[in-house]
């Protein structure tokens, strides 16, 4: 059974005495460093200067039927690499609402992850129209919210008023 010790100073012994890291040639190699080729290329580095994949491995390709990094993706969709358009999601403004009215806060914070989704996907069209409606549900909520908030202060103070005459 060999086992590998390592000294103070970086380097490396095994128990019966021998270097465990050396190159081809017999030669010790520092710590951390791969053996030089000996083709004259950097290890692991292809020799057309292509882009291979880690440690040497054959180049990495997308997915079957994905488009390359940066390359024009069929059907109008944003391709890897390429951003999206800029969609609001109005997620914000989705939870706020559930103070002010609830019922259609819900169904706004919906629509709102309905935008994230569908830039995930690349589909910007269906992300605008839930944009939209998700904006629309928020303004409806904020000022059916706003309304029902104003009329219930205006009939706390009548009602305070009305009792505080028969006191």
């Amino acid at each position: 059974m060999r086992i590998d010790i390592r000294h103070l100073d970086g380097s490396y012994v095994t128990s019966r005495g021998e270097n465990p890291v050396t190159d081809p040639y017999g030669q010790p190699q520092p710590y951390g460093q791969q053996p030089a080729s000996p083709y004259g290329q950097p290890y692991g580095q292809p020799v057309g200067g292509g882009q291979h994949g880690p440690y040497g491995q054959p180049p990495v390709s997308p997915p079957y039927g994905q488009p390359a990094y940066g390359a024009a993706a069929p059907y109008g969709q944003a391709g890897y690499g390429v951003p999206a358009a800029n969609v609001p999601d109005y997620l914000a403004w989705s939870i706020i609402n559930i103070f002010l009215f609830f019922p259609l806060a819900i169904f706004a914070i919906i629509k709102s992850n309905e935008v994230k989704n569908y830039l995930t996907q690349g589909n910007i069209a269906a992300a605008r129209q839930s944009s939209d409606t998700a904006k629309t549900m928020n303004l409806i909520a904020t000022l059916v919210g706003g309304g029902l908030t104003l009329l219930g202060i205006i009939l706390a103070i009548i009602f305070a008023a009305a009792a505080a005459t028969y006191y």
